[in-house]
């Protein structure tokens, strides 16, 4: 149903006149050079994906209309050294390497604009060499299931990301839907009929003012077949300022255990100028099971337990999205009642690497509330409340039995964490974060504007120098890490078992610690007015603090 992602995608996008933009189609070309595969782009737009086939050959194949060798796509045998990829020839090229794939030596990758994604969510990408990538501003992605032997150096002016889903891949061919529109999962029922409201509130990261938006989601009485199996149509619109912004129809299906699986969406947002005219559509963020490797996921398991991962979506290189149970017995109280018994989920999505949504579902009703997260501070920036519940018509606080209800979950296959074997060095422009991702050696990051480690486990010494703020969440380190940084520095969750040493610039910047334990902690403020934030939960077996407000 609703999502704080797709919200908070669209916040920057409502009632703003966008730039007109022509997509030129390119044509690379693909060759063996000396036991090497180069990939080398034109001066227009190239779109190139890189990936093994069934039989064992490479492919190199265009997209978006950019021709490979002036054809579709260009195969080569699957025994070659190097993977090298030059596209700096002045278009805004996007490179896409997908597993399975496995590269004897190295990858090296010279990039202008635009992206490069390592994409290890379809099946392991294997370097077996360095990865080395130069770039102008380029956008570089590691996501999932990726292992680089060497050493991986990325200098770029664009954002850095390696980010895995531990979570596992349901496996469609072992379910079975004798009646899979009877949707009565208690944390998911889908019941025809059935309208929710929501209310969203969120602030403008640009501006920021308040933004409000209505969402209502109707279960349908239609059906679509997918993959041989019936999905029951669910209704989704959001409205802000009394225009229509997004109108999606999801589909569901329910399996003989219980668990409610999604089969994609069909998604149109809408876009207006300042005067509220309708300027453009677009179709972003639609999938379907079955096409462009898009697989079914699981949106509700039949019995939820603290500490399941599952995938809700995926189509690699366009929706991965995870959910993670937290809590099984919450109270919440939101517009529309108050409920015990709550199950918990966090939901997050590899391709948004800086996103941490929780969700909580209702026994009997469904999905009550939304809560979205900055990913350093753990501040709310976003809250969906459920605001009624009809059926037919008439309002109600359930629409299924909220008990006695127990299945079995699916098994699958899982992916990741991005593994890191040699030495990491990282020059971005934007963002660095490093999500679900394991470095066995030396880390050395510099980033022109946030630096965020969550969910990792570093191995040895870590480096970092930011110009804007850095955050550890749930980051275990093993040696020592050396912060030097030009705003706020937050510790949530994490253990540093070595020597932490930071050093802040000149401005007025805070650090901010919660459940985190140190071996030893040396924090020098710098001349700015700074202050040190004690959340609790921590622990310090050392601590000495320089030049920080009593």
């Amino acid at each position: 149903m609703i999502s704080v992602r797709r919200y908070r995608a669209r916040q920057c996008r409502n009632l703003e006149t966008l730039e007109p933009r022509v997509l030129m189609d390119g044509n690379a070309t693909a060759g063996l050079v000396g036991g090497d595969l180069v990939v080398t782009g034109d001066r227009s737009d190239n779109h190139v994906q890189i990936t093994r086939l069934p039989a064992g050959t490479v492919r190199v194949a265009g997209l978006d209309d950019t021709t490979v060798n002036g054809r579709r796509f260009k195969d080569f045998g699957a025994s070659f050294d190097d993977l090298k990829v030059l596209m700096r020839q002045g278009g805004e090229d996007h490179v896409a390497v997908q597993g399975p794939i496995r590269i004897a030596g190295g990858l090296d990758a010279e990039m202008g604009d635009g992206e490069l994604i390592v994409e290890g969510s379809a099946g392991r990408v294997e370097i077996g060499g360095d990865l080395d990538v130069t770039s102008q501003a380029c956008d570089v992605r590691l996501r999932n299931d990726v292992i680089v032997g060497g050493d991986t150096t990325v200098r770029t002016g664009g954002a850095v990301t390696a980010h895995a889903n531990l979570g596992i891949l349901p496996d469609l061919a072992a379910a079975t839907f004798s009646h899979s529109l009877r949707i009565d999962n208690p944390y998911f029922p889908l019941v025809p009929g059935t309208k929710y409201r929501y209310e969203e509130k969120s602030v403008d990261p640009e501006t920021d003012d308040t933004i409000t938006q209505t969402n209502v989601v109707e279960v349908t009485n239609q059906a679509k077949t997918i993959l041989g199996v019936a999905n029951r149509i669910v209704r989704d619109r959001v409205f802000q300022d009394g225009r229509l912004v997004e109108d999606t129809r999801d589909w569901h299906s329910q399996d003989d255990n219980g668990n409610v699986w999604y089969f994609g969406e069909d998604t149109t947002e809408f876009e207006y100028d300042e005067n509220g005219k309708l300027i453009s559509t677009s179709k972003e963020g639609s999938w379907i099971a079955g096409v462009d490797g898009g697989t079914p996921g699981v949106i509700m398991e039949a019995r939820p337990r603290v500490g399941d991962r599952y995938y809700q979506e995926f189509k690699p290189d366009g929706v991965l999205d995870q959910g993670e149970v937290l809590a099984v017995d919450e109270t919440a109280t939101v517009p529309a009642g108050t409920f015990h018994n709550v199950l918990r989920t966090r939901e997050t999505t590899v391709m948004e690497p800086d996103t941490l949504d929780n969700k909580l579902y209702a026994p009997g009703l469904g999905t009550i509330k939304e809560l979205s997260f900055d990913l350093q501070s753990n501040e709310v920036t976003t809250v969906v409340r459920l605001l009624s519940i009809t059926l037919n018509g008439k309002k109600v606080t359930q629409v299924v039995a909220p008990g006695g209800f127990s299945g079995v979950n699916p098994t699958g296959k899982s992916s990741g964490p991005v593994r890191l074997i040699g030495d990491t060095a990282i020059r971005a422009g934007g963002e660095v974060i490093l999500r679900q991702a394991r470095l066995a050696d030396n880390l050395d990051v510099v980033g022109g504007s946030e630096v965020s480690l969550v969910d990792s486990v570093f191995d040895d010494d870590i480096s970092i120098r930011a110009a804007d703020s850095i955050g550890l969440r749930n980051v275990t380190t093993v040696r020592n890490l050396a912060i030097r940084a030009d705003d706020d520095v937050y510790f949530l969750s994490s253990r540093l078992r070595g020597d932490v040493d930071i050093l802040f610039g000149a401005g007025d910047n805070e650090l901010v610690i919660k459940n985190s334990t140190f071996a030893d902690l040396d924090a020098d403020g710098g001349p700015g007015h700074n202050t040190f934030d004690d959340q609790g939960g921590n622990r310090f077996d050392e601590i000495e603090l320089t030049r920080f407000a009593e």
